[in-house]
């Protein structure tokens, strides 16, 4: 993706030439705005909002400095890369604590400005990523939490939005109403595929002012969170294609406007009576019972699975998970065929929801679909009971290699913090808080990640800010003190002496 920059620069000469060389090569960067001085530059960042901005150090007015400090303050996630002449040097490293990136030397020649350029895309690139992972992980905590309050089940993640997201939103809900219709040669094994399609086309429909939800409540039943809009027209249409691609029959049942998270399982309650009307009026009935029991009786199991898994997963503890899903495969084992087959089914939905909600994995849905038709073929409660183990142990691996990754990722966005804001408090307990985390977790998690504790990590990042300030820049030692955190300039020379054997005076002296 390419990124925005903006170019301020008072020498009209040298600016276009960084332009044409900007035009000219496949740098990642569009160049959407250029600026004489740092009042002109703040304008158009107000405007275009850029990524990038390559800035002269000195300017008319406002030089490139007091920029800096003026665009950090407006919060912005813009980097910075300095230009400046070489007896300037000294003076633009001052810029780092205001989140310089980079800096080039005029006059700069074309290899130069490319190689600056490039490695500011790909940070760039790794910040975005970052940002879409969070995105993500924030959704799927809100769907999570929609979720467990639709069921009426306990929520036990980090805190989130979905109460103030949904508020004011529409709700709809849709039931397949049989997954297997006779004039279809859809088989048990095509479920899974069938289910996909149909949260697809739904999705699609509900999802087509960039602000809707759907959340699945189980196989045959999806809750569709969305904004105003002609409601008969998009539902009558989200039917259509579903019976045109699919072939298949889908009860919607309009929901009302969301008020109070705390009102949803009654919404969905009556939204179920509704549509059973309905499905009786047209002579339809859910697929469920192919399963060999109603539909009520598989959702209870399906939410009791579920309630299992979210405080095993919520505990953070792979032990507990794994004796959680022990027990409820022991108990398939001392049940009647009829039952065992039912309790399976409801814990392969449960852990199929979970890994796509906590995980954001899903499992090939020919795959799935395999898997639940070896299921219909099972002859005894001991092929029954040795399915469901197998299933457990599917998730138990995928629970475990999202440990893994998650771990690394949540280090990684702590360092990045840490790297913009070491200069403010940043406790344990308050950077565990940030991220969702107990500060004994953290703590483990931080050593085991970097082969660091956190103290000692933030300790040596802010005096290696310190060193490299002291060794270009003329600020007063106790200036430079306050710019990495630390507001006793007393202790914060006894902590750079620890470090670096020598006091910052005097290591300012053999740095120049």
């Amino acid at each position: 993706m390419r990124g925005k920059l903006l170019l301020v620069e008072d020498q009209a000469f040298f600016r276009k030439g960084l332009r044409k060389m900007i035009d000219e090569n496949a740098t990642g960067w569009t160049v959407v705005g250029e600026a004489e001085n740092g009042e002109e530059a703040l304008a158009l960042i107000a405007e275009q909002t850029p990524d990038l901005i390559l800035t002269d150090i000195r300017m008319p007015g406002m030089d490139g400095i007091a920029f800096a400090e003026r665009v950090r303050e407006m919060e912005l996630e813009s980097d910075l890369i300095i230009l400046t002449g070489y007896e300037d040097f000294a003076y633009a490293q001052a810029a780092v604590r205001f989140g310089a990136i980079d800096f080039l030397l005029k006059p700069c020649n074309e290899a130069t400005l490319l190689g600056v350029l490039d490695k500011a895309h790909r940070a760039y690139q790794a910040k975005l990523l970052r940002r879409e992972q969070l995105q993500a992980e924030i959704r799927s905590r809100e769907e999570a939490h929609l979720r467990a309050a639709l069921l009426r089940l306990p929520y036990y993640g980090p805190e989130t939005n979905a109460q103030s997201w949904a508020k004011g939103r529409d709700i709809t809900f849709a039931y397949v109403d049989d997954y297997f219709p006779e004039e279809k040669p859809y088989r048990p094994e095509n479920l899974g595929l069938l289910q996909f399609a149909v949260a697809n086309i739904l999705a699609e429909h509900v999802g087509r002012d960039g602000n809707g939800r759907i959340v699945q409540l189980a196989f045959d039943r999806f809750a569709l969170i969305h904004g105003k809009g002609d409601q008969a027209q998009w539902r009558q249409a989200a039917s259509a294609s579903i019976r045109h691609y699919l072939g298949l029959s889908v009860t919607l049942v309009e929901g009302g406007q969301i008020g109070r998270l705390a009102d949803l399982p009654d919404r969905y309650e009556r939204s179920y009576e509704d549509g059973q009307i309905e499905r009786a009026r047209l002579g339809t009935a859910s697929s469920l019972a192919r399963f060999g029991s109603p539909a009520g009786s598989c959702d209870a199991k399906v939410k009791e699975c579920q309630l299992v898994l979210t405080m095993a997963l919520a505990s953070g503890d792979p032990e507990r998970l794994r004796q959680a899903l022990g027990e409820m495969v022991d108990r398939i084992a001392g049940l009647q065929l009829g039952e065992a087959k039912l309790a399976a089914l409801a814990l392969a939905i449960a852990l199929r929801t979970a890994a796509s909600q906590t995980f954001q994995s899903s499992e090939d849905e020919r795959l799935f679909g395999d898997r639940i038709g070896q299921l219909q073929r099972a002859r005894t409660v001991k092929e029954t009971s040795d399915w469901a183990e197998a299933s457990a142990r599917r998730f138990l691996q995928l629970a475990g290699q999202w440990r893994e990754q998650h771990n690394h990722n949540v280090i990684a966005r702590i360092r990045d913090y840490l790297e913009r804001h070491y200069a403010e408090s940043c406790t344990l307990n308050e950077i565990a808080e940030r991220f969702h985390l107990s500060p004994a977790y953290l703590s483990k998690l931080f050593k085991k990640e970097t082969g660091e504790n956190y103290s000692a990590y933030l300790t040596k990042a802010r005096i290696d800010k310190a060193a490299l300030l002291l060794a270009n820049t003329d600020r007063k030692v106790f200036e430079i003190a306050a710019d990495v955190g630390y507001e006793d300039p007393n202790y914060f020379t006894n902590v750079f002496r620890m470090l670096y054997r020598m006091s910052p005076s005097e290591y300012r002296k053999q740095t120049r």
